[in-house]
């Protein structure tokens, strides 16, 4: 439970009927007793799930799934008796002489179904366990609890949404652990997806035995079951990311935020992004690409005089129309990202065509570019913050940076002198 919880997930523990936490003594038992009682939790939460059922519960999350379709997301079946057998009378027997006692279940049978090394409170936990089972009533539940799983395989056709198996490689309930699986597999999988996990090394408790393997299996299995439900891809992720920033800013930009608004879990979206840093690049690329066009659209066919003011207003009217999205367009690519650093060229590129009317070109256009460059930034971004209080029409103002950048682009020395070697200057003194 913890790595699925840990991973941004809603968990809730059912105990079976006699078992745990629950009342010991019960009418009736059995996997599909329990299937009825997984739909009837699903029921009062009031929200599809994906139902984790493990050895005889596989079966009743396989009864869940054929009965209620649409409270069933999906379903993991660990350590599934899917062929079930005809059990010889010796082992008839042995399974009476091993349910018949609490100490002889908890001392002697359970610690030999664990392959890998035990969890470091498998002693308290087989106390516990032993104390719990000793309880009136309990073993009778805990032989109850594994009938009738036939009846629940029997309904393999019925299952439509996606599975997945998950075997301990060592598990000592059956003979060929993998071919078991396999087997399972093509039951299952026969009119709907399923998949298998095997965890090697481990017997037939893999959740407790390899916690961070089986969790790893069953997050993978998730995330493609989220990404299918909610047709959730890289650009639908960007997409809801763009769509944040339009609404909240740059600023509120988080896994956990663009999560709630695809309604996933934010695990979900590391198949598609790495961490916040490859999204935040992702959304800069397709903003900056966005910024690009609009300023190459604007300086076509236009030079000098006529290309200036034409990128300037594109490049406002952009970061007016978009000024939540509009910072992003100021982060530096990663240089790994092609697409990025194509997008980031092409804007420098719509720039450099207008200073061509200038005569500036060569290690000239590239200061050139960041002076214009700073200039309108500075501007529009105290624009869009709502930091011009007087009351005279800003886009008067920006009329006059255009003149200004103009003015100076025009008698812009090309020799690289600065503006010591052009004007008279004598600091003050102290």
């Amino acid at each position: 439970m913890p790595p699925l919880v840990d991973a941004g997930y809603r968990v809730v523990r059912l105990d079976q009927r006699g078992h745990g936490e629950s009342s010991a003594l019960w009418p009736d038992y059995g996997s599909p007793r329990t299937g009825e009682d997984m739909i009837a939790l699903i029921r009062h939460l009031d929200e599809p799930a994906v139902i984790i059922g493990h050895s005889s519960s596989a079966a009743a999350a396989i009864w869940a799934a054929a009965g209620e379709p649409a409270l069933v997301t999906a379903a993991v079946v660990i350590g599934p008796f899917a062929r079930q057998r005809e059990l010889s009378p010796l082992m008839r027997f042995a399974l009476a002489v091993v349910t018949s006692r609490a100490t002889i279940w908890s001392r002697r049978y359970y610690p030999t179904m664990y392959k890998a090394p035990k969890p470091a409170d498998f002693a308290t936990y087989v106390r516990a366990l032993q104390a719990n089972l000793r309880e009136p009533g309990r073993m009778a539940a805990t032989r109850g609890a594994m009938s009738r799983q036939v009846e629940c395989y029997d309904r393999a056709a019925e299952v439509r949404c996606p599975l997945l198996v998950v075997m301990g490689s060592r598990d000592p309930d059956f003979s060929d652990p993998a071919a078991e699986a396999a087997y399972a597999q093509r039951l299952l999988g026969a009119h709907t997806a399923a998949s298998v996990a095997i965890i090697d090394g481990a017997g037939h408790y893999p959740h407790a035995e390899l916690p961070d393997a089986t969790a790893a299996a069953v997050l993978s299995f998730l995330a493609g079951v989220v990404d299918a439900r909610a047709g959730l891809s890289t650009d639908s992720v960007v997409d809801a990311a763009v769509a944040l920033v339009d609404d909240r800013g740059a600023a509120a930009l988080t896994l956990a935020a663009v999560a709630a608004r695809t309604g996933v879990a934010a695990p979900s979206l590391y198949k598609h992004v790495r961490n916040l840093e490859a999204l935040q690049q992702k959304v800069s690329c397709r903003v900056t690409t966005e910024l690009a066009q609009a300023l190459s659209t604007a300086v076509a066919g236009r030079a000098g005089l006529e290309a200036l003011p034409a990128a300037a207003h594109a490049f406002r009217n952009y970061a007016l129309a978009h000024p939540g999205r509009y910072p992003l367009t100021q982060r530096v690519p990663d240089a790994a990202d092609l697409e990025h650093v194509a997008a980031g060229e092409q804007a420098v590129q719509a720039v450099f065509a207008a200073l061509r009317g200038y005569g500036i070109d060569g290690d000239e256009a590239i200061h050139a570019t960041r002076v214009t460059r700073s200039a309108l930034h500075g501007f529009v971004s105290l624009d869009i913050a709502g930091g011009f209080g007087m009351p005279q029409e800003v886009g008067q103002t920006f009329e006059r940076l255009i003149a200004a950048l103009h003015l100076s682009l025009t008698g812009w020395r090309k020799d690289g002198s600065t503006i010591g070697a052009l004007v008279e200057w004598d600091p003050p003194r102290a």
